[in-house]
């Protein structure tokens, strides 16, 4: 057979109904938590801010000044450290050049100096450019001038 209510006695019926008005009164007391956090937010949060924006207005200048300077700083590391990197970047291209110009088996000093054999004649190919651009330079400067 099936239980029924019907044979529950007055204390069963109130606990039921205990837990159905404590369901309500939970939602009530939800509302009320919603509606007052807004409310409690502001009180706690107005009178920072009323003593804060008169001092912020004052001191604007002056905190402009420190965020230039903030930025500036800011822009200083980044330029070191891109100088760090093609420092770094140019040793590392130092030693692929050194270690990988005569192959391997080779000495340090016999592809130190194939290096500066290099080096020597780029410095010889870009003197005579120079040389040439100035002396092209030159006479049509001489030309100009009669």
């Amino acid at each position: 057979t099936k239980p029924t209510n019907e044979g529950k006695t007055g204390k069963h019926r109130s606990i039921a109904d205990g837990y159905q008005k404590h369901g309500e009164t939970h939602n009530v007391a939800g509302r009320s938590m919603i509606c007052a956090s807004p409310a409690a937010v502001a009180v706690v949060t107005a009178p920072p801010q009323g003593i804060s924006s008169p001092l912020l207005l004052v001191f604007s200048p002056l905190l402009l000044l420190v965020g230039l300077v903030f930025a500036g700083v800011l822009a200083g590391f980044a330029d070191a450290a891109a100088m760090a990197l093609a420092g770094v970047s140019t040793l590392a291209w130092m030693y692929r050049e050194v270690r990988g110009s005569l192959g391997v088996g080779s000495s340090v000093t016999e592809r130190l100096a194939e290096l500066g054999e290099r080096v020597k004649e780029q410095g010889k190919d870009w003197t005579g450019y120079l040389q040439q651009q100035m002396q092209e330079n030159s006479s049509d400067t001489l030309a100009n001038r009669v």
